[in-house]
């Protein structure tokens, strides 16, 4: 059989079971949508943040401290701070990141030995919509040669605090 006796062949089946064929495409179709959204639902974001203008709404606790101090001068920081009433668990993903008992007070002191205070950003970091800390970094690079890229992620029920260095060449 040639392909001009299978495409008569597929146009005289198309024709008698036009119905059916168009069963198989809805189908198909069906399984596809179906399988993308299970592939696509891994994909949702859990952890969140959101920006808190005015560092008065940050509650005056102890928190759990995730600080990391690196570079020249030790001019990369940025600070996560974990609430004391949340369970979850945070992974320090960086070996320079070392943890603590501080204030809001102490986290923004520690961040304002290299930086101005009004370049200092605070986020919210939600998980599961439930605020589980807040996030300091600088708004600007506080150096020209290098910066920070800080990733907050959740993996397995555990959440991660990985802090990456990036070095510019002049």
């Amino acid at each position: 059989m040639d392909a001009y006796q299978c495409i008569v062949k597929l146009k005289s089946l198309r024709k008698k079971g036009g119905r059916t064929m168009k069963r198989f495409g809805v189908i198909r179709l069906s399984i596809i949508y179906v399988l993308a959204l299970t592939a696509l639902a891994g994909c949702v974001q859990t952890v969140t943040t959101y920006n808190i203008d005015d560092y008065k709404m940050v509650p005056k606790v102890v928190y759990t401290a995730y600080l990391y101090s690196s570079g020249i001068g030790e001019r990369l920081r940025t600070v996560f701070l974990k609430t004391p009433e949340t369970d979850v668990e945070i992974v320090p993903y960086s070996i320079q990141i070392t943890t603590a008992k501080v204030t809001f007070s102490d986290a923004l002191t520690f961040m304002e030995k290299v930086g101005d205070f009004k370049n200092i950003s605070i986020e919210g970091v939600k998980y599961k919509d439930k605020t589980i800390g807040y996030l300091l970094t600088f708004s600007r690079p506080t150096s020209p040669r290098e910066s920070i890229e800080v990733n907050v992620y959740e993996r397995d029920g555990k959440i991660y605090f990985s802090v990456t260095e990036k070095h510019y060449d002049e």
